[in-house]
């Protein structure tokens, strides 16, 4: 990995093109509940350009890159459909055209479902590709 990272946020050494990849291993109490309407309310991590190295950090821009915690469909009633499993990995690999100084930040989104993470792990390699 090239560049420094301050508070848990990338710092971009320089102008360039780089290979993102992003791999997180969580798990969390497990639930049986119906939780979700839809696919699109899993919770999920982000990678976000961010202003600051200091939390509350200010998102810049849109979502570069996104992984959801995994789900399941019962596909048993119209509504409220799927339940998160309690395990599982989150990938987010990108390929991004990124300016020196710019604040890479890895985000947790818990969506709809207010569920903290009970483990959490993971692995991120960055490599400037031109």
């Amino acid at each position: 990995m090239v560049g420094e990272i301050v508070n848990g946020i990338f710092i971009v050494p320089y102008d360039g093109l780089y290979n993102i990849s992003i791999l997180i291993n969580y798990s969390y109490n497990s639930t049986v509940d119906n939780l979700l309407k839809s696919e699109q309310d899993a919770p999920n991590f982000i990678l976000q350009l961010v202003n600051g190295t200091q939390q509350p950090y200010t998102l810049v821009g849109n979502i570069l890159g996104t992984g959801s915690l995994q789900i399941v469909n019962y596909n048993l009633v119209p509504n409220y459909n799927y339940s998160l499993l309690s395990s599982g990995t989150v990938k987010i690999n990108n390929i991004l055209n990124l300016n020196k100084d710019d604040k890479l930040a890895i985000i947790y989104n818990n969506i709809k479902v207010q569920t903290n993470l009970d483990s959490i792990n993971g692995y991120i390699n960055i490599v400037k590709i031109n």
